[in-house]
């Protein structure tokens, strides 16, 4: 007899659910899977009988991506798990190697594992940012340039660099007064203790030191206001992963695609 059932959280269950699951486990893992992987997901009570056990989120084509039970309900961990198998409703799951317990249970159901990204961190050490080219300017960006930054990059979401420039998180590197590249320090005011990298260099100037000038001047500005160092890249990007290791960072995470 099947005896779990899935009840739907509302929008603002949902957010206090997620908010709840980072401060638990002590990290945000990544910010495009937080925002946007987790984000676009669906939240779920896990209830049995009639007690909540958990919580999870699913994405529309059943990849779960977000998984929680108390330590007095994990004996049922497994149970669940094969429900939700057997009637489809989890057919995949991503997960990183920074949630033991979520991991340890997709595992034992797994028929295939791949590494999607990796999850990078900074070292201990400092790395100098030597400038790539001569007259090479690494700055936080004024108003007007963050409107440069718009047309150089597509925003993933309409106001993200306003807003980045408003928590002073946007920097532009110029060269001779022009913009050839942009670097984000992203704070979420929920988890004040991370900070999220990224990069984004112009075409014409790619393969040249850049972006790794930039995110070594970025671990720079993380050190100064006393931050935690995130960042990612895809598995498949041996460009990016090669950039983020000499500018000082390491994988020292996975995120995986596991399918059941």
């Amino acid at each position: 007899m099947m005896e779990f059932r899935l009840h739907a959280l509302d929008l603002e269950q949902a957010e206090r659910v997620k908010l709840a699951y980072y401060a638990r486990i002590g990290h945000t893992i990544d910010d495009f899977f937080r925002h946007v992987i987790v984000g676009k997901a669906k939240g779920y009570e896990i209830r049995f009988k009639t007690q909540i056990v958990g919580h999870c989120f699913l994405t529309d084509d059943g990849e779960l991506v977000q998984w929680w039970m108390g330590e007095e309900a994990m004996p049922l961990a497994q149970a669940w798990m094969r429900q939700m198998l057997i009637e489809e409703t989890v057919k995949s799951a991503c997960v990183s190697t920074r949630e033991p317990r979520f991991l340890s249970l997709c595992l034992e159901f797994q028929k295939s594992v791949a590494i999607e990204s990796y999850l990078f961190e900074s070292r201990e050490i400092n790395v100098t940012p030597n400038p790539p080219m001569e007259e090479c300017v690494f700055e936080e960006a004024s108003e007007e340039e963050m409107m440069i930054c718009q047309t150089i990059s597509r925003e993933p979401y309409a106001g993200y660099y306003a807003s980045l420039q408003e928590n002073h998180g946007l920097f532009v590197v110029k060269t001779n007064g022009k913009i050839i590249g942009t670097g984000e320090l992203r704070v979420d005011a929920n988890f004040p203790g991370f900070a999220n990298l990224g990069v984004v260099t112009h075409p014409k100037f790619r393969k040249m030191g850049l972006a790794t000038y930039v995110i070594a001047n970025l671990l720079a500005e993380v050190r100064e206001r006393g931050l935690r160092a995130n960042a990612a890249c895809d598995f498949t990007n041996v460009g990016s992963r090669k950039t983020l290791e000499k500018a000082g960072m390491m994988a020292t995470h996975r995120m995986l695609k596991i399918r059941f």
